[in-house]
């Protein structure tokens, strides 16, 4: 777990657990650092969840609006600790909106003072930012100029 709020826990069933070779201050040895891959393929005009994997890949021709929706505070809360990184490809023709509303939460841009709990990405080009969770109340998001924050 990466906060101890978070409400999202993969506990261990009976199958065998497998776990990197680290040194004794818990780096793993020889570089290996697992990331994990949520998909979206889909045609948009929906919203989805994060489901804490470091990647979100959006792929695909979109004829509506995705919403990457983290305004449940369970939702946002899961991601305390973690990044996302979200790369888009330039093949979606809808919005993507990144929103966190409520409870008070806060996007803090990398580019401008921009504040605020909507991050709406460009369409039709390519474009990769990230978030970093740091607390309950505020993100930050590493972005170029295909992402405006409101």
């Amino acid at each position: 777990m990466s906060s101890s709020l978070a409400t999202n826990a993969i506990l261990p069933g009976l199958s065998p657990i497998f776990p990197l070779q680290g040194t004794k201050e818990g780096y793993p040895l020889q570089g290996q650092i697992p990331k994990s891959i949520q998909t979206y393929a889909g045609v948009g005009a929906e919203s989805i969840v994060p489901d804490g994997s470091d990647i979100l890949f959006i792929s695909g021709t979109m004829a509506g609006a995705l919403v990457i929706d983290l305004t449940s505070t369970a939702n946002y809360t899961n991601m305390i600790g973690r990044s996302l990184t979200v790369i888009a490809t330039d093949d979606h023709v809808g919005t993507i909106t990144l929103d966190i509303t409520g409870g008070g939460r806060s996007f803090l841009s990398s580019v401008a003072a921009e504040v605020g709990d909507q991050a709406l990405v460009a369409t039709t080009v390519p474009t990769t930012f990230t978030v970093y969770f740091v607390n309950a109340l505020f993100a930050g998001i590493h972005h170029g100029t295909t992402v405006t924050i409101a």
